[in-house]
């Protein structure tokens, strides 16, 4: 959710760079595809009614990812014969390493007040891969839910997305100067139907990872970048397909008269699937649960929907649709969506904290606060960062700086995660680690399955040789009374047969054999 956030085609600068850069002309139907995106996420997890599913709103800056960075890249190679990856580089460094490493900073300072220095070593574990742009592969490691409530209480948890997004920029240039054959010298052909078959082979192969993976892995296929690769090549689909128009087969006065509905330079069908696609994303947002699976072919939707709102004539602001998705306010909110999306999340999490359980109107009130922060970070360091003199004309030195910002930042996790541990030895804190570290016998057993294992394995206590058997099962919350049936178990003469799984609730209801 980074630089689709941060917008790469941009309004012009207001100080332009010495050498000029290849860059299509401004898009306001993708800025306004922003705001939406961001509305979404930010009004999900603020738990507003009606927006169950806004989390499909990453999925949407996914798509969009893949849509204008093949978009700048192909126009760079079919103007310039190759790709300036120094420069590349360089514009992002600019763009999303200060206003992250800004409130990185202040949410570590800010976790050090509110949290206790137990609870402050996960939260600066998680500041450390956040820092080398990694933290999604931190949460595949602890096999985190994201849509399960089990790390809410996590500042750093929405960042798992920022490195998804800067791990897809690290790597994406390259694949497209190879397989658009942008070696070659200046005036050989470039060719885009071959980068289109490979981008249609990344989208297929890794969507098949990424179904697979929901029946066995569940967390891989939602934070591993690989695995939501297809997303990304679903933008530049959008990007390399061909136009889209009435096929030959429709009957000509069907395309006639659909065609005189349609005065603009746009066909009729490619309106038609515009709208389509913006009524497809918001019915993924309002319609989808936590408890529906995601990713894998529930996310088809807005990935697909996006992909034909971006094609569904939105470039030119003679269709509605564009004129709707230019809207200022739109334009406006797409242009703090970054900012936006950086600060929303801790705002959201600090307050709960700190008061617990908040009403709706108080939500609110925290997005509108999390969107001033926005407003001024953007002004204060975003803006003036991306525009600056010295590191527009010098592409190394932004490279410099990006590297100094990511050493800091680690280095100021490191330091973090050795003062909490420091303090949670300390003789005030000491009662408190022994109890956080007082997990039930089925953990040290590890026989109690994780969120990310398929099957839960048995644990048994009780009377070993009783003939009465008592079945203890449900998830984490339940595992915490194990000693407690143990107990009981043995009072009884019974044998104990335990199955626990986190995040992995029993389903009440009565159950019927169907054999019978």
């Amino acid at each position: 959710m980074s630089e689709i956030i941060a917008g790469e085609v941009s309004r012009p600068a207001a100080i332009p760079p010495a050498a000029p850069e290849v860059r299509p002309r401004f898009r306001p139907d993708i800025e306004g595809l922003r705001a939406i995106a961001i509305l979404l996420v930010v009004l999900y997890h603020a738990g507003v009614p009606g927006f169950s599913g806004g989390y499909v709103g990453v999925d949407v800056f996914f798509v969009l990812s893949g849509y204008l960075i093949t978009w700048l890249l192909v126009s760079e190679a079919e103007k310039t014969g190759t790709i300036d990856f120094k420069a590349f580089y360089a514009r992002r460094a600019r763009r999303l390493l200060p206003a992250a490493a800004v409130t990185l900073f202040a949410t570590i300072g800010l976790s050090a007040i509110v949290f206790s220095p137990m609870e402050q070593g996960p939260l600066a574990s998680t500041a450390t891969w956040t820092g080398a742009y990694a933290s999604n592969m931190y949460f595949v490691r602890k096999a985190t839910d994201y849509l399960g409530g089990g790390s809410d209480w996590n500042p750093f948890l929405h960042t798992w997305s920022l490195s998804v997004e800067e791990q897809f920029y690290f790597f994406w240039p390259l694949f497209v100067f190879l397989a658009l054959g942008a070696y070659r010298a200046v005036g050989k052909s470039l060719s885009r139907k071959r980068l289109l078959s490979w981008m249609v082979a990344v989208a297929i192969f890794s969507f098949a990872a990424s179904v697979y993976l929901m029946r066995t892995r569940q967390p891989w296929a939602f934070f591993v970048s690989p695995l939501r690769a297809w997303e990304f090549a679903a933008g530049a689909i959008g990007v390399l397909a061909p136009p889209i128009g009435w096929h030959r087969w429709t009957p000509s006065w069907l395309r006639d008269r659909l065609n005189r509905l349609n005065p603009f330079p746009v066909s009729g069908l490619a309106r038609v699937l515009g709208w389509g696609g913006l009524v497809g994303v918001l019915a993924a947002a309002f319609f989808y649960q936590d408890e529906t699976p995601f990713p894998g072919f529930t996310a088809l939707l807005p990935v697909v929907a996006t992909v034909l709102v971006l094609r569904g004539g939105t470039a030119r602001n003679e269709t509605r649709l564009a004129r709707m998705l230019a809207w200022r306010p739109f334009q406006e909110i797409g242009r703090l969506s970054y900012s936006w999306y950086l600060w929303h999340w801790p705002v959201l999490v600090f307050a709960a904290t700190l008061f617990g359980e908040m009403p709706l109107v108080a939500r609110t009130g925290l997005l509108f606060l999390s969107l001033c922060i926005a407003e001024a970070s953007y002004r204060i360091v975003e803006d003036p960062i991306r525009h600056n003199r010295v590191l527009t004309r010098r592409p190394a030195y932004a490279l410099v700086m990006a590297l100094g910002i990511t050493l800091f930042c680690v280095g100021t996790a490191r330091v973090w995660m050795r003062w909490a541990a420091a303090e949670a030895r300390s003789p005030e804190q000491m009662a408190f680690t022994k109890l956080g570290r007082d997990v039930p016998a089925v953990y040290s057993q590890k026989c109690h399955a994780n969120f990310s294992r398929v099957e839960a394995r048995a644990c048994e206590g009780g009377k070993e040789d009783s003939d009465q058997k008592l079945v203890f099962f449900g998830d984490s919350h339940a595992a915490q009374w194990f000693e407690g049936a143990d107990s009981a178990a043995k009072q009884l003469d019974a044998r104990l047969i335990s199955y626990t799984k986190s995040a992995c609730a029993p389903v009440l209801g009565t159950r019927y054999n169907v054999s019978l």
